[in-house]
């Protein structure tokens, strides 16, 4: 070949040799898949597009010829196929980096030198059973005449290898290429090149012990190194590379698979409908709750307390970001803010009668979960500390109630022993206000102290405040008794427990739990959620205008939350949303229907960081993430989420425009899914 190759005839052939470009592998299949043990003589060009030079590593003879020097490294006379090979091993004691290669290869004096190299791509070499991948995704990093090629992690160049956590080519090698810089090898006509294998990285770490791990085992095989002069890669006739994959039909798992995922979508759905304290759910709970009452298959369809969990579960956000503003923009809300809220309230509008004409529950100043009713074997927002069993049981009754459908059953079965329930979280109260704290009780068998309540009172640092305040129900077998104590917080304390006790033998139901203030100028008002929500929503998606990330994938989520919070505002109070057509640019910008403006000033008006001319997708379709178009780039199911944001639930819109522009998103992604097989021989579409 004696011109460039477009991109889409590089990608063409890829299914005809086992090519590479820069920054990509390339499988092994076709007739280039023919037995053989060696390259072209060591720096003789090959005219088709071959090597420049080659080095066999582990063959004596082509490692003196290319003056290899090796450091904490060993040869694999027998690895893939037959075919010999270096190992990398780690240092003593383990460390980030490990052992080298040093080799001398060929280059071109003018244009740009591509160096590839060749690796087994199964997950045990097929003589000598040596393992040659596994789950420490150690990397192998290129030099140049000393200098580092490209990146360790996340960079428009690649590292040399990146381990795979499973096997990448099943049964044949794979082959990976890298540009070298022209002004290495400008007027030269031989470089230096290393190879220093690497542990792991975790980009999200936040030093430098979180962000490199020690390698702590062997590195892979390091079969071949090329040099060449075209940026894709053609090796001889008789470069082994092993047999071209045909995909099969997956045999196992078969139906089991989807049953298996339905369980467990089954088990989630109970928990937020019966265990999980709905005042902590995030955000993809809340969405679920939501879902799952609108989904006939689930335990929580058209279940009035599943409306009510979903509220709840809002009011928890509402209170989380009053107490701590970080709420809005960290965790599960990152960047999508309280979008979800919005969300939610579409789906289940015509389903929420007037729960949001009603307060806010879940105020740090109130008691959660009073009458026992959410929860399964135990009741949410209720807990036994540590020291608080010695011979009981706790649970939560749906048997016997004095109100509602539940109640608190503690039991203890031999003389001596107690069980403690305490509020969980504790009470915020005011110093010096007087409160009652009261609770119905029923017997049966008690004796001793039996059955009581006990406020216990902390400050601000956690520390317990004074001592034991006990209030006594009747022992021995009683019917449903109310049992209240009145105490004034003392001075410095800031909250309080609630304790729930039944000491020595015998049964107690508590239900219907009290705690009330005279009269606390210390605790705000609590608003109707109608009124909480627009606050929060309109916060969040004015917030994020103004924090409008340019990560094209950041970019995307948080325009997503925009919208979906002004479409909660469109539906709580449509005078303070944004008209369609200006909630839905933010949209338009993520996925590069119009041009990205960037964060808004206080009054709305657009700081254009990137120019008035930069798109976060490019015209065939691919996102700019971080200028690198791989894993990345793999943002459908959050197109899926931005189309259902507009598309789905109370007065929802017509977005055939988003449609045709996501469509071809997904599809250019194709020619980053390569049709491969997996290490049973199945058809499996791979990732780039």
């Amino acid at each position: 070949m004696t011109h460039t190759p477009s991109r889409r005839d590089v990608l063409k052939y890829t299914g005809v040799a086992g090519l590479a470009v820069a920054g990509f592998n390339w499988l092994g299949s076709g007739a280039a898949a023919a037995a053989g043990t060696s390259g072209p003589p060591a720096g003789t060009p090959d005219p088709a597009g071959g090597p420049l030079d080659t080095v066999v590593f582990g063959d004596t003879a082509s490692e003196t010829a290319h003056a290899v020097e090796a450091t904490l490294s060993s040869t694999v006379t027998s690895g893939g196929l037959g075919q010999s090979a270096r190992v990398l091993h780690p240092s003593e004691p383990a460390a980030y980096w490990g052992g080298t290669l040093a080799v001398t290869l060929a280059c071109r004096p003018t244009g740009t030198t591509y160096v590839t190299v060749k690796l087994w791509g199964d997950e045990y070499d097929t003589t000598s059973q040596e393992q040659d991948s596994g789950a420490n995704s150690w990397r192998l990093q290129l030099f140049c005449e000393g200098l580092q090629i490209g990146h360790q992690d996340q960079g428009a160049v690649d590292n040399l290898d990146q381990l795979d956590t499973a096997p990448r080519t099943p049964g044949r090698f794979f082959y990976h290429t890298l540009p070298l810089p022209e002004k290495l090898t400008a007027g030269r006509t031989s470089v230096r090149l290393e190879i220093r294998a690497i542990g792991r990285i975790w980009p999200y770490g936040q030093n430098q012990a979180q962000t490199f791990y020690a390698m702590t085992s062997d590195s892979r095989g390091i079969y071949r190194l090329y040099t060449h002069t075209d940026p894709y890669f053609l090796p001889a006739a008789d470069d082994m590379q092993g047999p071209a994959p045909i995909p099969g039909v997956r045999t196992t798992p078969g139906p089991d698979a989807l049953t298996a995922v339905r369980e467990r979508v089954l088990k989630d759905q109970r928990y937020l409908l019966d265990e999980a304290t709905p005042a902590t759910l995030d955000g993809w709970a809340m969405q679920s709750l939501a879902e799952g009452y609108l989904w006939s298959g689930s335990p929580a369809y058209r279940q009035e307390k599943a409306l009510d969990r979903v509220l709840q579960a809002i009011d928890g956000r509402y209170y989380a970001w009053q107490s701590n503003p970080t709420v809005l923009t960290a965790s599960d809300q990152q960047w999508q803010g309280f979008g979800r809220v919005g969300l939610v309230l579409a789906l289940l509008w015509e389903q929420l009668g007037d729960r949001l004409d009603l307060p806010v529950t879940g105020s740090p100043y109130t008691l959660a979960n009073p009458g026992f009713e959410d929860g399964a074997g135990t009741p949410v927002s209720w807990a036994v500390p540590s020291w608080g069993n010695t011979d009981g049981s706790w649970s939560r009754d749906t048997t016997v109630a004095r109100g509602g459908g539940a109640s608190l059953k503690l039991s203890v079965g031999a003389p001596g022993g107690f069980i403690t329930a305490c509020s969980a979280p504790r009470i915020q109260v005011t110093a010096g206000v007087t409160y009652e704290y009261g609770t119905w009780v029923r017997t049966d068998g008690t004796s001793g102290e039996g059955a009581y309540l006990d406020p216990l009172f902390y400050d601000a640092n956690g520390a317990l405040v004074g001592t034991d305040n006990k209030a006594y129900a009747t022992t021995g077998t009683n019917d449903w008794h109310y049992v209240s104590i009145r105490l004034q917080t003392p001075a410095t304390a800031t909250q309080v427990e609630l304790h729930l006790r039944l000491s020595e033998v015998g049964t107690a139901w508590f239900d219907d739990a009290v705690l009330s203030p005279d009269d606390d100028p210390g605790a705000p008002d609590v608003p109707v959620r109608r009124d909480a929500y627009v606050t929060m929503l309109r916060a969040s998606r004015d917030y994020w205008r103004q924090h409008f990330p340019h990560y094209s994938n950041q970019t995307q989520i948080c325009a997503t939350g925009i919208y979906q919070a002004n479409r909660g505002l469109r539906l709580l109070d449509a005078g303070q949303a944004l008209p369609e057509a200006q909630a839905r640019d933010y949209l338009y910008q993520s996925i590069g229907l119009v041009s990205y403006s960037g964060p808004e000033d206080a009054a709305g008006l657009p700081s254009w960081p990137l120019g008035h001319g930069y798109y976060q997708v490019t015209r065939a379709g691919l996102t700019r993430e971080l200028g690198y178009v791989g894993n990345y780039g793999e943002v459908t199911d959050w197109l899926v989420a931005m189309y259902e944001s507009v598309t789905r639930g109370y007065d929802a819109r017509e977005a055939p425009e988003l449609r045709t522009q996501m469509l071809k998103m997904v599809k250019v992604r194709g020619f980053f899914h390569p049709v491969d097989v997996d290490e049973v021989g199945a058809r499996v579409a791979r990732v780039e």
